[in-house]
């Protein structure tokens, strides 16, 4: 019985880290093996473009089978990123508006990860910040006065809005 002769012809990972291959049997059929069982098959010399080399680590004596291409760069083929680890959303906030009563500001009104807009009271945003919540501000206490001081943007020059424009609800 003969046995199924293969070519390597793209790599599947995880980050930087090889975990599979994408094979092609000399009948056109296409599969996706582990990086174990293909290593397996290298050994068995039943994949055309690549060699494999069996060896024991010194230190750990752990048995790696390293995969060299044959005519090609194994390195080189199409890759396939599936990683597993989910992409983290920033929930912070971001200040879009001030709140002004004459010359004073007296909140702000912060968009969030959800586009929900919502005003705050300074003394509100001022616990926001000290806790990390917003994006582009931050509380810092100098000589006993707790400040807030901008991110990658002067809070100062944010477009204002009169307390008179809001309504009751919206900033209570």
């Amino acid at each position: 019985m003969l046995a199924t002769k293969y070519t390597i012809i793209g790599r599947y990972m995880d980050g930087v880290k090889v975990i599979g291959y994408e094979l092609e049997a000399t009948d056109g059929a296409k599969i996706r093996l582990p990086k174990k069982d293909v290593e397996e098959l290298a050994l068995n010399k039943q994949i055309l473009n690549c060699t494999a080399q069996k060896y024991v680590h010194p230190e750990t004596s752990k048995v790696i089978v390293v995969l060299k291409g044959i005519d090609c760069k194994l390195s080189s083929l199409p890759s396939k990123n599936i990683s597993k680890a989910k992409t983290k959303v920033d929930t912070r906030g971001v200040i879009t508006e001030r709140i002004v009563n004459g010359k004073n500001t007296v909140g702000y009104i912060v968009r969030w990860h959800t586009g929900e807009t919502r005003a705050y009271k300074r003394e509100d945003i001022m616990k926001l910040a000290r806790e990390g919540y917003l994006k582009n501000a931050r509380a810092q206490m100098l000589k006993g006065r707790l400040l807030l001081r901008g991110v990658d943007c002067e809070l100062a020059k944010l477009p204002a809005r009169k307390v008179s424009e809001l309504k009751k609800k919206e900033f209570a």
